[in-house]
């Protein structure tokens, strides 16, 4: 085996196993609650990146626009935004949670109970504070502040809101087993019930974290746990030397991995510069310091937050800017670019949060790897370049958001360190590119997958009118929301990607006689999407009325184009969806006024409707259709299967055209049975002065025995299959036409 073809399966086993782990329904919960974040996360960031720029004109503009106070403004709606990201975490990731769990899935409990228990459960464990107590006891009314509400406090409150939320659960199922009657018995509102029946829950699961919480004071008080960590790692982080250096950047980055902020925890012990290399700020930044006389400053340097910040973190923690750049370069199409396009303006400023939860690095094993080698060989470069004295040491401090490139030139004095921070890029970006384009084939393939089970359940969905998709908390509910956030960005901007089929409807001779308009759409990811899907999203998102009403613009305006092609007196079947139909009162004078505009002859227009519409349509519907007929459009019955005894309704009805379903045709060579059943549906047509339209129709055998059962025009992919216009002209001058 080649080293070609090990690469390959060890990345493809990478990629397997991550796409498990991200399938995980915990996980992908978390991963989207963490999205949600995204929003505060740009509006504080861009506030932070904004505050920081050293540019003094743009300062100078946003202090006259807010009356002198941008720098309390920017304060303002940042601690209103980043500052209280671990609060939103807690929230976002709870309500996510406990949407999915089946107790809120069947509605037998609201959404916000587990949310507010877990609430609870983070002021208990973070928030609660033993002075509290004392002042209680001493009838003082005590102010509780919330601790690390912030991006500090992400972990914490991940850790809080997975457990709290689960506790809740658990402890529910055991109220169902003990109590599994007591809501019933209650004779109240159904909100009340299952109110009452929370309480058992929401008690055990904060006695839980009150357990929780003394016992980790106890640990605390009698281990001095937390003070012997923090001595240790400002023994780790302080030595100053290589080792230490790469033992900051592991812990740093395996925290920001499981959502705590690594870099605020671990550099909090080192100081921006330290004095003995602000004492250096006179030496010529081109003098090259020996390697011997080097070593204290390279462990000042080591020694300072400046050196993670400027030529470790590029682009933000893990060295994220070559991730961004290789997703603009590697990354899907879709989520990958769009993603990389929102985060451009705060990764410039070292600012990845959107990175860490929009792709999502955190609790994102595949991108493990990268996020903990790219640092470290940045950091490993720029430890040789100011050991070797190729790049002077750092003589002044900026703020941890100025650019890169301006920063490595300004904490040096030399474009030296703007050079090593550009191949510190590199080399990152180089260990980022294969990890986004694997991802990239993985996240495709899951996505064709996920597409699959997605068209399954859709075509269920649009036979059954008690299913929904949009509101489902599942893969399939992402796509559909996916579609229909596409839906609505193509109608806003009258720019539809959707476009129309017609199939030819013949005769036994093959003569065209008229043409069904057939929705398609061919989308860029999953390829084409069935009609009846596309429907079936539309009308769950309220955009029935405009889709029905581009189909038939649509389809009137390319068959009024037909007569100029030497094509004429042809039947035009529109497919009419119920919903729309309902819903649009003045669909009537919309097909008056396009028929009008159009010059077209209305008795050579159909308008379709399924029998099941068609036989259990209520007095509204039955009106709508009168009114259809009304502007000499005719009616025609789609999908005529076995239930042929309504025949006489459907006459009585209006149609004048029925269409048998392909159900009736699949075996009518050899079933006797399918034969006496259209043979019937034939006879009663002909007595009603129905024509007769056999759909479905693929082989001779099954055009010979239509014909002998007395059927004379057909449509099916005997004769053609779907075609675009032009083709459709082709084919009707090629075949002939002829009249109904």
């Amino acid at each position: 085996m080649s080293v070609a073809q090990v690469h390959r399966e060890v990345n493809e086993a990478i990629g397997s196993l991550a796409s498990r782990f991200a399938e995980n329904r915990t996980v992908r919960t978390i991963n989207a609650a963490l999205i949600d974040l995204i929003p505060l996360v740009l509006i504080g960031t861009i506030c932070i990146a904004i505050t920081n720029i050293p540019f003094y004109p743009l300062q100078e503009t946003l202090n006259n626009l807010t009356a002198g106070h941008w720098s309390l403004v920017s304060h303002i709606i940042t601690f209103a935004t980043y500052d209280i990201i671990g609060l939103a975490a807690l929230f976002s990731i709870s309500y996510a949670l406990s949407e999915a769990s089946r107790f809120v899935q069947r509605r037998e409990i609201s959404t916000f109970i587990p949310l507010f228990t877990a609430f609870g459960c983070y002021v208990i464990l973070l928030a609660w504070d033993p002075a509290t107590y004392e002042l209680a006891l001493s009838q003082t009314s005590p102010t509780v502040l919330l601790q690390s509400p912030g991006r500090t406090g992400v972990f914490a409150a991940l850790f809080v809101a997975f457990t709290a939320t689960n506790l809740f659960i658990a402890f529910g199922k055991l109220c169902q087993r003990l109590f599994g009657g007591g809501r019933r018995t209650i004779d109240s509102t159904f909100q009340i019930r299952t109110a009452l029946w929370s309480v058992f829950p929401i008690v055990c699961t904060l006695l839980s974290f009150v357990v929780l919480r003394l016992f980790a004071d106890w640990v605390m008080s009698e281990t001095m746990l937390e003070k012997n960590l923090e001595g240790f790692l400002q023994h780790l982080i302080t030595g100053g030397d290589f080792f230490s250096m790469l033992a900051t950047i592991i812990c740093m980055q395996i925290l920001w991995f499981i959502g705590a902020h690594g870099t605020d925890t671990m550099l909090s012990f080192l100081p921006q510069v330290d004095l003995v290399s602000q004492s250096m700020a006179g030496l010529n930044a081109s003098t090259v310091i020996p390697l011997v006389e080097s070593a204290q400053t390279v462990s000042h340097t080591l020694n300072s937050r400046d050196f993670y910040h400027c030529f470790v973190s590029l682009g933000g923690t893990g060295a994220t800017l070559s991730l961004l750049v290789a997703m603009f370069i590697f990354g899907s199409a879709a989520k990958g670019k769009k993603l990389a396009k929102i985060s451009v303006f705060p990764v410039a400023f070292n600012i990845n949060e959107t990175l860490l939860y929009g792709i999502p690095i955190v609790l994102n094993p595949f991108m493990l790897v990268p996020f903990l080698l790219a640092p470290l060989l940045t950091a490993c470069l720029s430890y040789t370049a100011f050991a070797t004295g190729l790049v002077p040491p750092i003589i002044a401090s900026v703020e941890w958001t100025t650019p890169i490139l301006l920063s490595g030139y300004l904490e040096t004095g030399s474009l030296a360190g703007s050079l090593l921070q550009f191949m510190g890029l590199v080399v990152s970006f180089l260990v980022y590119a294969p990890f986004v384009r694997i991802t990239r084939r993985v996240t495709q393939q899951r996505q064709l997958e996920n597409y699959d089970c997605f068209k399954h359940v859709a075509s269920q969905a649009a036979n059954n009118e008690q299913m929904y998709l949009l509101n489902r908390r599942d893969t399939v509910g992402e796509i559909a929301r996916e579609l229909v956030s596409e839906f609505n960005t193509y109608f806003d901007a009258g720019n539809i990607p959707f476009y129309m089929v017609y199939q030819p409807k013949c005769d036994k001779e093959g003569r065209v006689v008229g043409s069904e308009a057939l929705l398609r759409w061919s989308h860029p990811t999953y390829g084409m999407v069935p009609p009846d899907i596309l429907v079936e999203l539309t009308d769950e998102a309220q955009l029935s009325t405009p889709l029905g009403r581009w189909i038939t613009r649509q389809a009137l305006e390319e068959y009024a184009r037909w007569p100029k092609q030497k094509v004429e007196e042809l039947i035009l079947s529109i497919n009419l969806n119920p919903r729309h139909i309902l819903e649009d009162t003045d669909f009537p004078a919309y097909i008056q006024s396009l028929i009008t505009t159009l010059q077209l002859d209305p008795q050579l227009i159909e308008m379709e409707i399924t029998e099941h519409v068609a036989v259990r349509s209520d007095k509204a519907m039955r009106e709508m259709f009168a009114r259809i007929r009304a502007t000499g459009v005719g009616l025609s019955i789609d999908d005529m299967g076995v239930g042929y005894s309504s025949l006489t309704y459907i006459s009585d009805f209006g149609a004048g055209t029925v269409k048998l379903d392909l159900s009736l045709v699949d075996r009518i060579a050899s079933n006797i049975q399918q034969q006496e059943i259209v043979r019937s549906v034939v006879e009663l047509a002909s007595q009603l002065h129905l024509v007769i339209i056999v759909e479905g129709v693929e082989t001779k055998e099954q055009l010979d025995a239509l014909v002998n059962l007395g059927c004379r025009y057909f449509q099916g992919y005997y004769f053609s299959k779907p075609l675009k216009p032009a083709d459709f002209i082709h084919f009707a001058r090629t075949q002939g036409t002829t009249t109904l």
